[in-house]
């Protein structure tokens, strides 16, 4: 992930209990000018952020996403943060011209802060855009601009005049008409864009010349929009000088009818002022003579050649000043001064450059300034009466020495007694200036704090609103509070104090304003708890019954008194020794061992049972028997297993399973008399018995006859011995094919093959089907046809078979058919 680097300056600042700051805000909302980056006059380009009385977390993003890396800033109270974006420039600078684009910045925090942007601060072309946080946001502007010198065309790329616009919601659709030429349209022909939240859009000017900037151009929409004016590159009439001039602008509904513009340090008559009007038929007074009349959107410059100037107008109007030192110029959009100001400034001052400090104030407020907590920076003869004013407003302008602050470190200024207007000029008559306007376009001046938020009864309550010249103030409360002093102090509050404060604050010319501060104040409690627990809980720590008296503390930091009246009831204990046999169980256990379960008691309570058990085993025995038939074993006669239950000598079952086998008498069967063909053999099998003897003293269970004669065997078992005889004829059998057969697998008659063959020799069968398929062939007389063709069964049917053989060197040919039977 790509950083911002980022300069965080640590320094504390005094701010007292004052409330009306800079242009202070929680969200800001800016459009970057695209600036020539001709031998990088475009950069380093910083954002300047400073904090007040609160810490706050601030972050810094694109909400359309235009490349910019989100950054987070844990920004301590009373401090400032420098926030370098210049390896960023490409995306967040607005321009080409006549292009919607992502590069809208949002800074949001979690406390106020102030803002600006600034360009170029170690080099040529340095300027300060002061962020002015909700003040900025508006749906209704006009464009200020200077007409009296032309854009430099010494640089590439070439530096136009521009406003540049930035979307804070979805669907924002923005009409936009040029007062001159712009990229992609021309003067006085309406157009609209639609901007999504975070989206730009820069407006530049076709024409470098004084008379085709853009003053008077009209931008109106139907959500909230911020406006960034710029004028780059700006040649100072008369002189050799070029440098960018800007500010963001505010809406209509911010501008004024009274500013008072304090004189820089240009050379010359080149201290101008621009005065743009936003209604039809507005008279324009500087330092009580009227200068002249204009229409909405029309601009009048006039010189500033006094000290101070006082301008009057019959309707709103934009001022817009031209200022600096030497030829070195600098613009900024000023604050109306009616009702508007701060009580407090800061900055950073960024460079060693001169630094000037332009002041404005009431009279009457001359003696209460301080700069970073000195009082000698900014005198009471500083200060000279504003022309035209009847000597109610006093202007000064003060160089600020380098001692104050260090480069990089914060710069605040302070008046403890009322409203001033600062404006700041940095710079020298060789390189450049920027200047900026850092007091609040606003006039919140009711504010009401306390030091006590919550306190206890029978404390104190301290009010405070901030310190005034010529203001009134008036406080009501709960219980019938009532108060006209500025700080007023309540003693002894009881409960009934606690609630909201309302301060209402007259300041004359600029009407009441309210403020309200919330007060918590917490009484003694009492309080009485009940509780039972079981033996092992604990509550608050006591675990024995009782009565305790505790003294606590409130959230509030006040006592509160508790008496707990605790009883805690036994846990039951139960022992169980148990014996069983194998197969039954206690409490559903089975098997040997201890036991312990967690019951619920009837208190409640948990109850401890634990059980020793001991499992006996069963007895098992199996015994195996042969007995003859008609005797008996433990009283069975018949074949089987056969189990009994007994009881063993530890009291449980006995299992014992007899296996009884029942052997009868012998009977051995050698089948009838048979005849044997010649060449074949006989197999004699008289049963299954445990010895055998045949005729010849053989002993094998089966005799096979290859010869005629007489056979015998004698077959010996447990229950005795018997004899059996057989007679074997010879005979001269029929060499034959069968007419069927049925390969199924019992094993029977599976296959087709010659029947009755001994001592066959030249052996031949073939066989066919009956599409004249040959289907099976052999030589082996021993071997047959199983009913299959290349491994697959055929269909049953009629199949022919063909066969040649010798029978004693006899030749012998023969065919037929046969049927496969399934």
């Amino acid at each position: 992930m790509n950083w911002i680097r980022k300069t965080i300056l640590l320094t504390c600042f005094f701010i007292a209990t004052l409330s009306s700051f800079a242009q202070i805000d929680t969200e800001f909302w800016f459009a970057a000018p695209d600036i020539s980056s001709s031998t990088g006059l475009d950069r380093p380009a910083f954002l300047r952020i400073a904090s007040f009385k609160d810490a706050g977390t601030v972050t810094i993003s694109q909400p359309a996403g235009g490349g910019l890396p989100t950054q987070v800033i844990n920004l301590p109270a009373n401090s400032s943060a420098s926030i370098d974006l210049t390896a960023w420039l490409a995306a967040v600078e607005c321009g080409p011209g006549n292009t919607v684009q992502n590069k809208g910045i949002r800074i949001v925090s979690t406390a106020q802060i102030s803002v600006y942007y600034e360009v170029n601060h170690t080099s040529r072309n340095p300027e300060l855009f002061v962020l002015k946080g909700k003040n900025a946001l508006g749906n209704d502007f006009f464009i200020s601009s200077q007409n009296a010198g032309s854009n430099t065309t010494a640089h590439t790329p070439l530096p136009y005049s521009s406003f540049n616009i930035v979307a804070t919601e979805d669907n924002t659709n923005i009409t936009i008409t040029p007062a001159k030429n712009i990229v992609g349209h021309l003067a006085g022909v309406p157009f609209t864009i639609t901007l999504n939240r975070g989206q730009t859009y820069a407006a530049i000017a076709t024409s470098q010349a004084p008379a085709d900037h853009l003053e008077g151009s009209k931008v109106t929409s139907t959500k909230p929009v911020a406006i960034t004016l710029a004028d780059d590159l700006v040649i100072s009439p008369g002189y050799a000088c070029a440098d960018l001039i800007g500010d963001q602008t505010i809406p209509i509904s911010v501008t004024g009818t009274e500013y008072v513009v304090t004189k820089g340090y240009l050379i010359g008559t080149q201290e101008k002022i621009y005065i743009t009007a936003t209604a039809n038929g507005t008279t324009v007074s500087q330092d009580g003579i009227v200068v002249g009349t204009l229409n909405a959107g029309q601009t009048l410059q006039t010189n500033l050649s006094n000290a101070s100037s006082y301008i009057v107008a019959s309707n709103p109007v934009y001022v817009y000043q031209i200022s600096g030192i030497g030829c070195e110029l600098g613009g900024a959009i000023l604050p109306p001064i009616k009702c508007t100001g701060s009580l407090s400034v800061t900055y950073t001052r960024s460079s060693s450059r001169s630094n000037y400090l332009n002041v404005l104030i009431r009279a009457g407020g001359e003696s209460f300034f301080k700069v970073n907590g000195s009082n000698s920076v900014i005198k009471p003869t500083d200060f000279s009466p504003v022309p035209g004013t009847a000597n109610q407003w006093l202007s000064a302008s003060v160089l600020l020495s380098n001692s104050i602050s260090a480069i990089d470190s914060p710069v605040t200024i302070t008046n403890s007694r009322t409203f001033f207007h600062l404006g700041v000029l940095i710079g020298n008559d060789r390189e450049g200036t920027a200047f900026g306007f850092f007091s609040s376009f606003n006039n919140n001046y009711a504010n009401a704090s306390t030091t006590t938020p919550f306190i206890c009864d029978g404390g104190k309550v301290s009010l405070f609103a901030d310190t005034l010249l010529t203001a009134t103030y008036q406080w009501t409360g709960p219980n019938g509070f009532t108060s006209n002093q500025q700080n007023p102090v309540i003693n002894n509050a009881t409960t009934a104090s606690a609630g909201k404060y309302y301060l209402t604050v007259s300041l004359p010319g600029c009407g009441n304003q309210l403020d309200s501060v919330t007060i918590g104040i917490g009484g003694s409690k009492t309080s009485t708890v009940n509780r039972t627990i079981c033996e092992g809980d604990t509550v608050e720590g006591y675990t024995t019954s009782g009565t305790y008296i505790d003294t606590l503390n409130t959230a509030l930091g006040c006592d509160s008194i508790r008496t707990l009246n605790l009883i805690v009831l036994p846990k039951s204990v139960l022992t169980l020794t148990q014996t069983i046999c194998e197969g039954g169980s206690v409490f559903g256990y089975t098997q040997t061992g201890i036991y312990i379960d967690t019951l619920t008691a009837a208190n409640g309570c948990d109850s401890i049972r634990t059980i020793n058990l001991t499992v006996l085993p069963r007895s098992r025995s199996t015994l195996t028997e042969t007995i003859c038939q008609g005797q008996s074993y433990l009283g069975y006669s018949t074949a089987g297993i056969h189990v009994d239950t007994l009881v063993a000598a530890n009291g449980c079952d006995s299992i014992r399973t007899l296996i009884l086998n029942v052997d009868t008498q012998p009977l051995p069967n050698l089948g009838p008399n048979r005849e044997l063909c010649v060449g074949d053999t006989i197999q004699l099998y008289p049963g299954l018995y445990a010895s055998y003897l045949w005729q010849d003293n053989s002993t094998n269970d089966r005799f096979v006859v290859n010869q005629t004669g007489n056979y015998s065997v004698t077959v010996t078992n447990a229950c005795g011995s018997a004899s059996d005889a057989v007679t074997i004829r010879a005979v001269d059998c029929v060499i034959l094919f069968p007419n069927a057969f049925t390969p199924n697998g019992d094993g029977r008659n599976d296959y087709f093959k010659i029947l009755n063959a001994f001592n066959l020799t030249d052996y031949k069968l073939t066989i066919y089907n009956r599409w004249g398929q040959l289907v099976y062939t052999t030589t082996d007389f021993r071997q047959g046809w199983d009913g299959q063709l290349k491994g697959m069964p055929q269909d049953p049917g009629m199949f022919v078979y063909y066969s040649s053989y010798k029978k004693d060197n006899i030749p012998v040919t023969t065919k037929g058919s046969f049927i496969l039977i399934r």
